[in-house]
């Protein structure tokens, strides 16, 4: 039986490593968020809700993303976002995730 080589997330920058970090340490000093580690990512939690995703040894798309969520998109925060080319949509189970490109 032949093994089929798998595709799984791009190795992570150098630089991106030291961004995802440092906000990981911000983060921890926000009102009731903390950073878990998550499958090669930072999960950014508040209490039990996820709003983010670093990269600590797996990437999103390229080699400097990171996520984040947003539950409730308006129409004119949908234009925002579209407009901005670092930004990018992942609609997963009809919650909101988005990418952000260094």
């Amino acid at each position: 039986m032949k093994s089929e080589k798998r595709h799984g997330h791009p190795p992570v920058s150098d630089q991106m490593k030291a961004w995802s970090s440092a906000l990981a340490c911000e983060v921890a000093e926000w009102p009731r968020a903390t950073p878990r580690s998550f499958f090669g990512f930072n999960a950014l939690y508040r209490g039990d809700n996820i709003f983010g995703m670093l990269p600590r040894t797996r990437s999103f798309g390229s080699g400097n993303m990171l996520a984040f969520r947003i539950d409730h998109v308006t129409d004119r925060l949908k234009a925002r976002l579209d407009k901005d080319s670092h930004i990018g949509l992942i609609d997963q189970n009809s919650t909101r995730w988005f990418t952000f490109e260094l």
